[in-house]
């Protein structure tokens, strides 16, 4: 040995160790356990598998006090995994997803700085159930540390699903990824969420190929142990919204539903959707899923009433709102359809329209014609309660979207406007109030 430093002296204590030797893995033994007495020992195991096994290796009572690099090689060589690490003191799982080879592969444990210690090492296979949509709830019972869920299903044709985790007494939260139709069957995808220890949990899934075969992996933090129960469902039609049925009812009843309420609607128009006798133990989220597949957040629906605003001008077709618990529940809400006042058009005389807004939730909308660049100042009389001002514009962006305006504000300057045309603006009271509004728009006088 040569020093760096061709004048540096001092000692140095060098430790010779055979690697220490396991027994083979299976994935039907108990954990094999690792203890590592010597300064730079490494310790060495394998496992048989075929080729495309789904396993893991689960790593728990770690007293390591410094981080482990874990290296899994192929029959052939090829790294599987390449240095991994497994951080002092703690439990993890490492995936071992579509394995390459078949044959026996060679695992080894090197701890950082000549770091002593001990752990216990689990190889286990993935539990891979299938589950139908809409079918049977699927029960999953993790037993061996480090294990994972890998459920298939296959895509209906329906725009989105909802995945529900019940009965779950997993200790730790667990990592939930949907893995797509590629073929490659890898650990990536898409994160749904993270599952909170022994909690019941619902996701949404958008974007899904009708027929296509689709993975959930569900990976538990701290290589923890558990059981849970997953469902899959489709939303349940409540009905359509009209001038006829302007009221319909939807229930839920199984954990994972959504409710999708329809409205067909006319270019240009605009309308809101009360909800309330809501009996959902808890809070939902309303999503507003226009005719070309784009989705708006609406806001959070809970006992109380709630209006959703389906702000003008809506393209021609059908709109769906969807009811979306936030956590898995059963129960009932009530939608009803309050088509917009409208209002009129609006010049930019300054010259001022009222428009009443009677029942609680309604909104009113008006237009005007604009041009581009020409700045507008809006100015009503004081308002009956405080609301939300929204203007859309002819480039078919927001140049207001969804500004609270207070019971006192008389006055709102505009930004420049973007593009000559017609815009279309909304008066949409907060807390479901009533009353009446009235606008109207000056333009500012030419420079020079």
């Amino acid at each position: 040995m040569r020093p760096g430093d061709g004048n540096a002296t001092g000692t140095i204590a060098l430790t010779l160790a055979s690697p220490v030797a396991l027994a083979p893995l299976t994935t039907s033994a108990a954990p094999t356990a690792v203890t590592v007495t010597r300064a730079g020992q490494n310790a060495e195991t394998g496992f048989q598998a075929q080729a495309g096994a789904n396993l893991s290796l689960g790593f728990t009572g770690n007293t390591f006090t410094e981080f482990v690099d874990v290296t899994v090689t192929a029959p052939s060589g090829a790294k599987v995994v390449d240095g991994t690490n497994v951080s002092s003191g703690s439990s993890t799982t490492i995936p071992l997803a579509a394995l390459p080879e078949t044959g026996t592969y060679t695992v080894v444990l090197d701890a950082y700085r000549g770091a002593v210690g001990t752990l216990n090492l689990t190889l286990s296979a993935d539990v891979q159930p299938t589950v139908t949509v809409d079918g049977a709830e699927q029960a999953v019972t993790l037993a061996r540390a480090g294990q994972r869920v890998r459920a298939r299903f296959t895509a209906p044709d329906s725009a989105t699903l909802g995945l529900a985790v019940t009965a779950n007494t997993v200790a730790e939260s667990t990592e939930i990824r949907l893995i797509g139709p590629d073929g490659k069957d890898s650990d990536t995808g898409t994160l749904l969420g993270r599952a909170s220890a022994k909690s019941a949990e619902a996701y949404y899934l958008t974007g899904l190929t009708a027929g296509s075969r689709y993975t959930l992996v569900l990976e538990p933090s701290k290589a923890a142990t558990g059981a849970l129960t997953l469902w899959l469902s489709k939303p349940v039609n409540a009905g359509t919204l009209s001038a006829s049925t302007p009221s319909v009812t939807g229930k839920i009843t199984r954990p994972g539903q959504q409710l999708e309420f329809t409205v067909n609607a006319a270019v240009g128009s605009g309308a809101a959707v009360v909800f309330d006798g809501t009996t959902f133990a808890k809070s939902s989220d309303v999503i507003h899923r226009t005719p070309d597949g784009t989705e708006e957040d609406l806001g959070s629906l809970s006992k109380s009433a709630f209006d959703a605003d389906l702000r003008a001008p809506l393209a021609s077709g059908a709109h769906r709102l969807l009811v979306r618990p936030k956590e898995p529940v059963t129960g009932t809400t009530k939608a009803t359809l309050l088509p917009d006042v409208n209002g009129g058009t609006l010049t930019t005389s300054g010259i001022r329209k009222s428009v009443t807004i009677a029942t609680a939730g309604q909104n009113a909308h008006y237009t005007f014609t604009g041009t581009k660049g020409q700045k507008l100042t809006l100015g009503l009389e004081k308002p009956p309660a405080a609301w939300q001002l929204s203007v859309f514009g002819p480039d078919g962006k927001w140049l207001v979207d969804g500004r609270t305006m207070s019971a006192t504000a008389v006055s709102y300057a505009l930004a420049a406007l973007p593009a000559d045309g017609t815009y279309t603006l909304t008066v949409a009271p907060n807390s479901l109030k009533t009353g009446t509004y009235s606008l109207g728009l000056t333009a500012a006088a030419p420079a020079g």
